[in-house]
């Protein structure tokens, strides 16, 4: 059941996108859903990128800079 917050999300990807989602998702102990796996390959992304800018803790979304806006 999606949280009230949840909100659906399409996105149109090559057969390869999948294939390396698929593959990465196999490697992971409980073999997540397609969707789970790319939520959590964004957030690892979103936290690398965090790190990379030097900002403090707290939600990670948040914290990214939205491009154009860094100076």
């Amino acid at each position: 059941m999606p949280l009230v917050n949840d909100r659906q999300f399409q996105m149109r990807v090559s057969e390869d996108f999948l294939e390396a989602i698929d593959g990465w998702r196999r490697t992971q102990p409980d073999i997540p859903a397609r969707s789970e796996a790319i939520r959590r390959l964004v957030e690892l992304g979103l936290e690398k990128s965090a790190a990379k800018l030097g900002v403090g803790a707290g939600p990670v979304a948040e914290q990214v800079a939205p491009r154009g806006s860094r100076k």
